[in-house]
């Protein structure tokens, strides 16, 4: 290490050299003029120098504590990923191993009886189920069937399984035979893609990738236990969330991103107003007559909708709850008001962690553990002592 002149020179090293110091008086720069070394004065010099070294470099790093490596890749934390069941193909009747097998007699050439299987008359419907979030498509008839149903479903991790499962809808009956089903499971990359597999034919894999946001990928999957049928699925992941607040958009408006409003740190929360505004809602369901109100929950606050009397009702109410630490989950309830007793026609999670400043969020939140239902909601929050009012951005998941 050089010291002539004040200069200096950093060396950095993969593994741990091994260090010999020599002094010697001199440039060295020519041959005429070597560098000098004076035995008595050059080994004391020498261990002077080493012992500074081990003193101010060596010593004090064995005595700090060494911190744990960071691991700087962004989790997910959730996302929304839009599904389409689109049609069923080879769907029979005598190889679906829930089918009830009901069997209709036709005459042959000779006068005898012989029994067949009418798959003409299978009428079917999908159950799409994710987490506690399941959906319905209409049902359909035929051995091909087709419904271009497309649901908006909500993922509350990085990975998920999605579930269809295959109902047959006799004529007449209140009961449904369960034919068969078929599972798909979705994992986010680090490169924000999103990996799509299922199991194929003869335990092959089927796999599928999005390499961004917005990107539709289709796959044609082959119902589980039985020797007929396939279903045509098409999946588009909307955007995935991230635990620090960041959100991985749709490639064509942004990649993965921060809010454009403020910096990356999570802001403090204390001395904040949280807006919820019930927007509107749509296809609620209910027993009866659907007249809804909605119930929101933010700690221990309960705040409440007035009743409206339509299944695809307008509210426009907005609530005020006190930012708190220790709960980041608005709770959602929707009942429909009946004489003896309210009927519970859905209910929803908001997260609120991972706040970062921003804009209002508007959002379609799909109601869980029902077949159908939505409710629109406009989330923000107010800094109460700041007099310009600033806001923060929230995001469900």
């Amino acid at each position: 290490m050089p010291v002539l002149d004040g200069r200096a020179v950093l060396y950095s090293f993969v593994s741990t050299p091994d260090v010999r110091i020599g002094v010697a008086f001199g440039s060295g720069g020519s041959q005429s003029l070597p560098a000098t070394e004076l035995p008595g004065v050059s080994s004391w010099l020498v261990k002077v120098f080493t012992d500074t070294l081990i003193k101010t470099m060596v010593e004090p790093h064995r005595r700090c504590y060494s911190l744990p490596a960071v691991d700087l890749r962004k989790k997910a934390v959730g996302g929304i990923v839009y599904v389409s069941v689109i049609s069923a193909s080879n769907l029979s009747r005598s190889k679906l191993r829930g089918s009830p097998q009901r069997r209709e007699q036709s005459s042959s050439l000779n006068g005898s009886l012989v029994e067949n299987f009418d798959d003409n008359n299978l009428r079917t419907f999908v159950e799409v189920e994710l987490g506690q979030l399941t959906r319905r498509t209409a049902v359909s008839p035929g051995s091909s069937p087709r419904w271009d149903s497309t649901f908006n479903m909500v993922l509350h991790e990085e990975t998920g399984t999605l579930r269809l499962h295959l109902y047959n809808c006799p004529p007449n009956s209140v009961k449904f035979d369960f034919l068969a089903k078929c599972e798909i499971k979705m994992k986010y990359a680090a490169d924000d893609s999103t990996a799509f597999w299922a199991i194929g034919h003869d335990s092959g894999v089927i796999a599928k990738h999005a390499e961004f946001c917005g990107k539709e990928v289709e796959m044609v999957v082959p119902f589980e236990g039985v020797t007929s049928g396939e279903l045509t699925v098409k999946l588009v992941v909307k955007e995935w969330q991230f635990s620090d607040g960041s959100l991985s958009l749709n490639k064509f408006n942004g990649s993965s991103r921060k809010s454009t409003y403020s910096s990356s740190s999570p802001l403090s929360r204390t001395g904040r107003k949280i807006n919820v505004a019930i927007m509107e809602g749509k296809d609620l369901i209910s027993s009866g007559k659907c007249d809804p109100y909605v119930k929101l929950q933010y700690g221990k606050v309960l705040q409440k909708t007035r009743t409206a009397h339509t299944s695809n009702p307008f509210w426009n109410q907005k609530f005020e709850f006190d930012e708190i630490v220790d709960d980041g989950c608005l709770k959602i309830k929707c009942y429909s008001e009946e004489m003896f007793g309210d009927e519970n026609i859905g209910s929803a999670r908001v997260n609120l962690e991972g706040l970062l400043e921003g804009s209002i969020r508007d959002i379609w939140v799909p109601l869980e553990k029902v077949n159908s239902g939505e409710l629109r909601l406009q989330i923000d929050a107010v800094r109460v002592n700041d007099a310009e009012g600033s806001r923060v951005l929230l995001y469900h998941i």
